[in-house]
């Protein structure tokens, strides 16, 4: 998988790691964003932070026809989600 591509010449960050190693801990689903966003597929994941849980839903964006980037829709859900399954 590949990661976000960081200029080198940015300074670490205060905890002396890169800003890609932060960006890759903050957001672990970003390695797999990255491969979305070349293979222009969705992504969808869960994430908990501070105590809340989101549903994270990412896709590429067209207009008119031509790719135009990536769009991420952020929903806090409840910990505990009925599932159905209908049909």
């Amino acid at each position: 998988m590949k990661t976000p591509e960081i200029s080198p010449d940015l300074p670490p960050m205060p905890d002396g790691s890169t800003l890609e190693s932060a960006w890759i801990r903050e957001f672990q689903g970003g390695v797999t964003v990255c491969d979305a966003v070349e293979t222009r597929q969705s992504n969808v994941y869960t994430i908990e932070k501070n105590g809340l849980k989101k549903l994270i839903y990412q896709s590429p964006w067209y207009q008119n026809g031509a790719y135009a980037g990536f769009i991420e829709l952020s929903l806090e859900i409840p910990f505990e989600l009925p599932h159905f399954v209908r049909g």
